[in-house]
């Protein structure tokens, strides 16, 4: 009977000392496991720049994918196709990009990978993702490439096509009956 007084008087302290290890005065040890995530976006917020000016996107339908391996980021406006947008894809290292740009540095630019001047680096780090580069005007090679920023924060990774990619059948004269839903152009079998 001894015996178990110094063992349970052995565990109590053990105890104590574990309990009073928590105080909230003391900093936590770190465990090895990874921090508790950021609060997450409530809402997908996205920064364009190209030659160091920001692109004015209100209007746009913001929103980040991830559909099929496609990590993706769209700026969207449906009811202006003259509005400022982009769509940046980025596939298995391979980088597309397009932006359309309204008013004072207006125009169409694409990235086209391996063109003299130009490059994109796309980083996904947890819901934000990030791109960087040069991109040219679209059908003005003479234009000297221009550098780009793209930063966004994502609410949420849609898994779908993106929005810019489905086509309003109304404003297409005729769509062949034998093409996939929202494809308003495509080949007849064997052709």
């Amino acid at each position: 009977m001894r015996r178990s007084v110094p063992v349970a008087a052995g565990l109590g302290a053990a105890f104590l000392l574990l309990v009073s290890g928590c105080s909230g005065d003391k900093p936590a040890v770190s465990t090895g496991q990874p921090a508790e995530p950021s609060a997450k976006a409530a809402v997908t917020t996205v920064e364009l720049t190209l030659n160091g000016q920001p692109v004015d996107l209100s209007g746009a339908t913001l929103k980040c994918y991830d559909y099929q391996g496609h990590l993706m980021v769209e700026a969207n406006n449906a009811t202006g196709s003259d509005a400022s947008h982009f769509l940046l894809d980025d596939y298995r290292d391979a980088v597309a990009l397009s932006i359309g740009v309204q008013g004072g540095q207006s125009g169409v630019f694409e990235y086209e990978a391996g063109k003299s001047g130009q490059a994109a680096e796309v980083r996904r780090d947890g819901d934000s993702i990030s791109a960087t580069g040069t991109i040219g005007a679209a059908l003005d090679d003479s234009a000297a490439p221009q550098p780009f920023t793209i930063t966004a924060n994502c609410a949420e990774f849609v898994n779908t096509p993106p929005d810019s990619s489905k086509i309003d059948s109304s404003a297409v004269p005729s769509i062949s009956s034998s093409c996939p839903p929202g494809q308003a152009v495509c080949l007849p079998e064997g052709n």
